[in-house]
């Protein structure tokens, strides 16, 4: 290890390591090198995509991004879009076919693939890996930047990309001790929350169907408004929510708890309020000696019948179905169509996918992410505030992120 290089990157995860091939590649003269405070890059890639990484998605619009300027991305996707980033990938030896919901992964279906192949591109262009090495200073002095580690080991350079990530998922190394770098220069953080992470509800009911998921819809609602939609498989869980609509629906939920957000859940989204009570009328006059406890079974999960009955306050389980009054029947239709329940809480950064929040973007040039305030300074990836949604939106932000910015940082 040299204590001089032309570009050091702080973060070696996915935003990290494109940046540092990306400017090895615009100038192969440069001296660069990828600083990581763990014992190796890239252990957040490994996990991603349940451990396949979904690295990126068809579905790439601007509307599948959260921050408080989300045209922010804007100009790293028109340099840097899908199809580029797939020749980026391929360019590497990562083959990609794309699944359901225009979900993209590596052919392999291995995200440690991924990661050999990344750290394969860094030591054919001699880019030094440095691990264990967790910054603890960043400043700069005249024309060059001075890093300092934990163990005060000194390193110079005349560019830093940052790219250290946010908060979410401490485990992987992102427990945002480093924000306070950035706010050291003069740069500035907005209030971080943990996104597409899973929810807690006060209502009681999720705990007797914890583990059962159902194919339907959820809305976030606050103050009598709906916030978003999303469609997909839901799962109770002992504590609350979980599955890929509240995770998409997570980030807004969790801003809005002081405002009692609510999650409610359509078990039927295909059906009208009108068309469920003709079909529970119709189960009603087919088997009226039916007990309720078996009077949904075929519509939901059995146990998911019983707590509706429970829930529309519907009588004891052994009532017979031919004694359900219209009024009874129009209750328990609504709550199919409306179940609400209360958010309480989260599972937390450690649960988290990605964080909400971070270093604001107006400090920085989209077109280069160069920093407005401190020349030679860029960053990229989740340390800013921008969040995407799951299904590869989070990579392909780390991807044209941090491949914008290291070529940008090459060229001066």
């Amino acid at each position: 290890m040299t204590n001089f290089y032309d570009i050091i990157i702080i973060g070696g995860g996915a935003s990290g390591l494109v940046a540092a091939i990306s400017a090895k590649q615009e100038n192969p003269l440069l001296k660069v090198a990828v600083l990581e405070k763990l014992q190796r890059v890239g252990k957040k890639i490994i996990a991603t995509g349940n451990g396949r990484c979904n690295l990126t998605n068809s579905g790439i619009d601007i509307s599948r991004y959260h921050g408080e300027n989300v045209k922010f991305v804007m100009s790293a996707f028109s340099q840097l879009g899908l199809n580029k980033t797939i020749d980026f990938m391929n360019s590497l030896g990562i083959m990609t076919r794309e699944e359901e919901e225009g979900k993209i992964y590596p052919c392999g279906g291995q995200a440690s693939a991924v990661l050999d192949l990344l750290r394969h591109r860094l030591s054919k262009l001699k880019i030094d890996e440095i691990t264990e090495f967790e910054v603890v200073s960043l400043t700069k002095k005249g024309e060059k930047f001075e890093v300092i580690s934990k163990s005060r080991t000194k390193i110079t350079a005349k560019k830093v990309i940052f790219s250290v990530g946010g908060t979410a998922g401490p485990q992987f190394g992102t427990d945002g001790s480093a924000y306070s770098l950035l706010e050291k220069l003069g740069h500035t953080k907005t209030k971080i929350y943990p996104a597409l992470v899973r929810l807690k509800t006060k209502d009681a009911w999720h705990k007797s169907l914890q583990g059962i998921k159902f194919n339907g819809r959820a809305t976030l609602v606050s103050g009598g408004k709906k916030i978003r939609t999303e469609d997909g498989e839901i799962l109770f869980t002992d504590y609350g929510l979980s599955g890929p609509p509240i995770l998409q629906l997570s980030g807004d939920a969790v801003k809005l708890m002081d405002k009692k957000a609510k999650i409610s859940l359509d078990l039927m989204p295909d059906k009208t309020i009108d068309e469920i009570k003709q079909i529970i009328l119709a189960r009603k006059k087919l088997n009226p000696d039916m007990q309720l406890e078996f009077f949904f079974a075929g519509m939901f999960n059995k146990q998911i019948g019983k707590t509706l009955v429970k829930v529309a306050e519907l009588g004891k389980l052994d009532r017979l179905c031919g004694s359900l009054k219209d009024e009874e029947i129009a209750k328990v239709s609504q709550i199919i169509k409306d179940w609400d329940f209360e958010v309480s809480g989260h599972t937390g950064f450690r649960d988290a996918q990605v964080t909400a929040g971070g270093i604001k973007t107006s400090e920085f040039y989209s077109s280069s992410m160069e920093s407005r305030l401190v020349p030679g300074l860029y960053a990229a990836g989740e340390v800013l505030d921008i969040y995407g949604d799951c299904g590869g939106f989070n990579l392909q932000w780390a991807w044209s992120s941090g491949i914008m910015a290291g070529k940008n940082a090459a060229k001066g």
